[in-house]
């Protein structure tokens, strides 16, 4: 990607839609800031994802 590459900000990402949208975007290369109630479930992305940013 370039150098300005596009950060998705996606809410609600612990379960559901938000979470699948999440996945999906990290699989195509975008950086991602994501948001949830309940944040020990974002562990699992951030994981996953360790070169990714994480906010």
């Amino acid at each position: 990607m370039s150098q300005r590459q596009k950060v998705w900000f996606i809410t609600g990402c612990s379960t559901g839609f938000g979470r699948e949208l999440a996945e999906q975007v990290i699989d195509q290369g975008y950086r991602v800031a994501v948001t949830a109630r309940n944040t020990e479930k974002l562990q699992e992305l951030k994981k996953k994802n360790a070169d990714m940013s994480f906010f």
